[in-house]
C-alpha cells in the first residue's frame, strides 16, 4: 500500500418551480420533506446544461491566472479505444497542481449518476474558491494535490424524456454483445437497463484497474467462457462482484486515478430522506461512509483485495472530520447518519478503497427535483464545508490527530422516508 501519508461553486444550484400551473405535493410528516408528487412539475431552469457547466470551468481556469488547469481526458459514448475521440460529451479534470511525492493527492468526483446535480454544484464551488488563490487555499495547496472530476455522467445529465429535459440516473450506452466479439444473445452486465438502455456507471469499476474484455486472453479465458461462466450466470453477474469496465466513462476514471494514485477519494451522490432517530427529528442532511467493500478475489486473475487497516484509519479519519465540520455553525445540516452497510466492489469508491485509497461516500439528500431554493443552496454547502475542512486537516496534518473510533459513534442509518419513485440502491 502506499505510505506517504498513512502514518506520517460560483453558482448556487436553483431549483424553481415553473409559471405554469403546478400542484403541489401535501407535506410529509418527519421530516416534512416533501417529494416530488405525479401531478408536481419542477423546472431546471437553475441548474447548469453541460455546454454551461463546460464554459463555467473555463472561466475558473481563466481567473485562476494559472492555478488550476483544465483537461479533456475522454469523452462519452467513445465505448473503448480512443477515449480521446471526440465522441459525445467531454470529460472534465480539474487540476490545482501535478502529482508531487512531497504532496497528498486527493481526487474529488460527482455526478456518476446523471440526477445527483448538487455534487457538481459543490465543486464548482470549491473549483472557485482555490482559483482566487486566497492565504488559507494556498496554504493547503502547499500540501495537497487536488484534482476534481465535476459530472462525470454527463449523457445521464442531460437526458430528455418527451423532449423534456430530466436528467437521470443512467447513461444513454447500449449492451451489443456482438460488439465485444460475444454470442448474440450474451446476457448484459446486471448494472444495465435494457427499458433506459443504459448503465449504472457507479458499478462499471473492478478493483482489478486493467481488466478489459479486450484482454480476457491475458488472463486465460476466452470469450466465450466469459459469456458463460459470468455474463449468463446470474451467481457471478450481480453486486458481488466488480464491473466490466464496458463504458467509457468508467475508464476514463479510472485512467484518471492511476495517475494521481490518490491518497483520498472523495465521491459525492444523493439519496432519500431520513430522519435522525426517533427522539431527533432532524432531516437527515448527509449520509457517508468510510467502508463500502469487502475482501475481494478476481474471478479472472485469482488476484485479493483488500482494504488495508491504515487505509481505513485514514478514511475513517476523513470522514468524521467532514462530519465535525458539520456540528459547527450548521445545527440543522449536522444531522447525518453513515450510509447503510453495503459490499459493492464495482463502485468507483470500492474499486478504489480496495487498491490503497481511504475514502469517503457524501450523499445528500434529495433529489434533482424534490428540493427548492434556499435547501438546495445550504445542502451544497454541506458538501463544500466538510470536504474544506478535510483538505485543511490534510494540508496541516491534524487529520493524524483525529480518533478513528469517533467514526462508530456517527449515528448509523435509520428511519428512512420513503418515496414510491426511488430505488433502493441510490448510491
Amino acid at each position: 500500500m502506499k505510505t506517504k501519508l498513512v502514518g506520517t461553486l460560483g453558482m448556487v444550484l436553483v431549483f424553481l418551480l415553473t409559471l405554469s400551473p403546478v400542484a403541489f405535493a401535501a407535506p410529509q410528516s418527519l421530516p416534512n420533506g416533501p417529494w416530488v408528487e405525479d401531478e408536481q412539475f419542477v423546472s431546471l431552469q437553475g441548474i447548469m446544461t453541460n455546454e454551461e457547466l463546460y464554459k463555467k470551468l473555463e472561466q475558473i481556469e481563466h481567473t485562476s491566472k494559472g492555478r488550476m488547469e483544465l483537461e479533456i481526458v475522454g469523452y462519452s459514448d467513445a465505448i473503448y479505444g480512443d477515449l480521446m475521440e471526440p465522441l459525445g460529451y467531454p470529460l472534465y479534470l480539474c487540476k490545482f497542481g501535478e502529482p508531487d511525492p512531497s504532496k497528498i493527492p486527493v481526487l474529488i468526483t460527482s455526478q456518476i449518476h446523471g440526477g445527483e446535480v448538487l455534487g457538481t454544484q459543490a465543486l464548482v464551488k470549491i473549483m472557485q474558491k482555490f482559483a482566487g488563490g486566497s492565504k488559507e487555499t494556498n496554504e493547503i495547496l502547499e500540501n495537497v494535490t487536488l484534482w476534481l472530476m465535476p459530472r462525470v455522467n454527463p449523457e445521464g445529465a442531460m437526458s430528455e424524456s418527451d423532449g423534456v429535459w430530466s436528467p437521470t440516473r443512467r447513461n444513454h450506452q447500449i449492451w451489443d454483445p456482438e460488439f465485444w466479439g460475444l454470442p448474440a444473445g450474451t446476457s448484459s452486465p446486471w448494472y444495465y437497463s435494457s427499458r433506459s438502455e443504459g448503465y449504472d456507471l457507479n458499478r462499471d469499476s473492478n478493483p482489478n484497474l486493467d481488466f478489459r474484455i479486450e484482454n480476457l486472453a491475458d488472463y486465460g479465458w476466452t470469450l466465450e467462457q466469459f459469456a458463460e461462466e459470468i455474463l449468463n450466470d446470474k451467481d457471478m453477474n450481480n453486486s458481488s462482484y466488480g464491473g466490466y469496465y464496458v463504458n467509457p466513462e468508467a475508464r476514463i476514471i479510472t485512467g484518471v486515478y492511476q495517475r494521481l494514485e490518490p491518497d483520498v477519494y472523495i465521491d459525492v451522490h444523493h439519496r432519500g430522506f431520513n430522519y435522525l432517530s426517533d427522539e431527533d427529528i432532524r432531516s437527515v442532511s448527509i449520509q457517508v461512509a468510510a467502508e463500502v467493500a469487502d475482501p475481494y478475489t478476481d474471478p479472472f486473475s485469482g488476484d485479493y483485495y483488500e482494504v488495508d487497516a491504515d487505509v481505513l484509519e485514514l478514511a475513517r479519519q476523513v470522514n468524521v472530520v467532514g462530519y465535525q465540520a458539520l456540528q459547527r455553525g450548521f445545527s440543522h445540516y449536522g444531522a447525518i447518519q453513515k450510509y447503510p452497510t453495503v459490499n459493492l466492489p464495482g463502485t468507483t469508491l470500492g474499486t478504489f478503497a480496495l487498491n490503497d485509497t481511504a475514502i469517503m461516500l457524501i450523499e445528500i439528500k434529495g433529489q434533482t427535483q424534490s428540493l427548492g431554493q434556499k435547501q438546495s443552496g445550504m445542502l451544497t454547502q454541506t458538501a463544500v464545508v466538510s470536504i474544506n475542512e478535510i483538505l485543511k486537516a490534510l494540508a496541516d496534518g491534524t487529520i493524524h490527530d483525529v480518533d478513528p473510533k469517533l467514526y462508530d459513534d456517527i449515528p448509523p442509518s435509520a428511519n428512512r422516508m420513503r418515496d414510491p419513485s426511488q430505488r433502493d440502491d441510490e448510491f
